[in-house]
């Protein structure tokens, strides 16, 4: 890991939240001790990231507001006309202005760590979803169209779920297409598709991994590199992976 793909996991890194024990997350850390630059980057890093904790703290919500949105349909439709999502809004502000100190562009290609890490932790923050729907096929022809990733290819049990809907996500100047499907009883699957160059080191094999308390999988097939999270235990994880 060098400087740059440290910083790339690191800028999505909340102290007292996220595992530091993680594998990329420590591995991170610890460069920031050998890596003076890297520490100072660090530093001001977490410090801003405080600051505008403390700052959200401080921001009161009205007690009708959470009754509203508990009682309102998960990722509804009408979710612009939501004053915490305009809040949460307001931190992707600050998400982007940050992240304008690392690297863009070019054609410098990060590790599939770096990727795995910032992509599991975005599917687990508020994001729109602008298209909502169970039909498979009818979200791979909005990937197709959308020049995204629609052709992708599903494990025979991942065929079997209905869908949720997709989002199609810009990674380092990169598409990355995000596909939702449901596990049933409570577990959202997320499946991120990639082409396999994106990435310096894609999977070879199937890679298991927890990311927070998230278990995830990765591998490559064809030109596509394939990263899959649920909320669902790890067993239910390996249920869904391709066969040896």
């Amino acid at each position: 890991m060098n400087r740059e793909e440290a910083k790339e996991i690191l800028a999505l890194y909340r102290p007292g939240v996220d595992d530091p024990s993680e594998p990329d997350i420590a591995e991170s850390l610890e460069l920031t001790k050998e890596d003076a630059e890297l520490a100072r980057w660090f530093a001001e890093q977490s410090a801003l990231y405080n600051a505008t904790r403390e700052k959200f703290k401080q921001v009161a919500v009205p007690d009708e507001l959470l009754e509203r949105l508990l009682s309102s349909p998960r990722r509804s439709a009408e979710w612009w006309r939501s004053p915490l999502l305009w809040a949460a809004a307001a931190g992707i502000v600050l998400f982007v202005g940050v992240m304008t100190i690392l690297p863009q562009g070019g054609k410098t290609k990060y590790t599939f760590g770096a990727f795995r890490s910032k992509m599991v932790r975005t599917a687990m923050r508020n994001y729109d979803m602008p298209l909502m729907t169970n039909d498979l096929a009818v979200i791979r022809t909005y990937l197709t169209t959308n020049n995204a990733h629609g052709d992708y290819v599903l494990t025979p049990p991942l065929a079997k779920l209905p869908g949720e809907g997709c989002v199609i996500f810009p990674w380092h100047s990169r598409t990355v297409s995000l596909v939702c499907l449901d596990g049933g009883k409570g577990r959202d699957v997320f499946l991120f598709v990639i082409n396999r160059d994106a990435v310096a080191d894609p999977p070879a094999g199937k890679e298991i991994q927890m990311v927070g308390k998230l278990p995830t999988a990765a591998w490559s097939e064809g030109d596509k590199t394939y990263l899959l999270a649920t909320k669902g235990d790890e067993r239910f994880l390996r249920s869904l992976l391709p066969t040896p």
